[in-house]
């Protein structure tokens, strides 16, 4: 009598799997650097804009260019996998 052999199961399809530190790292930047943009806009748009008109165009310059460097950063996050699952 021949032996049937069960079917090699690949590891990756065994359930649902922990996330790693390094996963976890990722998340957290992640989800800090979303709190850090949506404060951020908060302070340049709707009940923040008043102030935002009133701190000079330098400055206005460079909180703009602090968000998109935590846009940058957002999106470079989000291509290396910190939002899979």
């Amino acid at each position: 009598m021949k032996a049937i052999r069960k079917p090699i199961t690949p590891l990756c399809a065994v359930g649902p799997t922990q996330p790693t530190a390094i996963d976890l790292d990722a998340r957290n930047a992640l989800e800090t650097k979303l709190v850090q943009l949506r404060s951020l806009l908060i302070s340049m748009h709707g009940v923040g804009a008043p102030g935002f008109e009133d701190i000079g165009a330098e400055h206005r310059d460079n909180l703009i260019w602090l968000a998109s460097d935590l846009a940058c950063g957002i999106e470079e996050l989000v291509d290396a996998g910190a939002c899979d699952d």
